[in-house]
């Protein structure tokens, strides 16, 4: 399922950047797109609520393929 997917998949998520998003709660590509681009970008160190938008981006296209 959707849930499962690992964040590594989602383009531009390196291991590092797992990790870190992981501190956040965010442990999956589900918890990615419920995550606010502005308050996750606040609390993990260099990365823009853009490039987050980017992330979430490619997440939804990996749920529609794995649905």
């Amino acid at each position: 399922s959707g849930t499962q997917i690992s964040l590594i998949k989602v383009k531009g998520i390196g291991k590092g950047t797992v990790e870190n998003l992981e501190t956040q709660g965010i442990n999956t590509i589900v918890d990615l797109l419920a995550a606010n681009p502005d308050t996750l970008s606040a609390n993990v160190n260099g990365v823009s609520s853009k490039t987050i938008l980017e992330w979430q981006i490619s997440a939804r296209k990996l749920l529609k393929v794995k649905i």
